[in-house]
């Protein structure tokens, strides 16, 4: 048993927080080309076309929001 498991808790909790750090600086292997660009035919086209939008919540209000989203849309 270390003689000071706080500072030996310390330690592991900061090469966790490391480690953490450095995997959020990595980057993706999609070099962004595959992206298709989208202009302002392509969005008439969409909101022509419609959809569905699936929303949940555990709160009341949403009911209005969809409410005035579905008015305002």
């Amino acid at each position: 048993m270390p003689k000071n498991p706080r500072r030996l808790l310390c330690g592991i909790g900061l090469v966790c927080a490391l480690a953490l750090g450095a995997t959020a600086c990595g980057g993706s292997d999609d070099d962004g080309s595959a992206q298709k660009k989208v202009g302002a035919t392509d969005i008439e086209a969409a909101l022509k076309k419609g959809g569905t939008v699936t929303v949940w919540a555990w709160e009341p209000t949403l009911k209005q929001a969809a409410a005035d989203f579905e008015k305002k849309y």
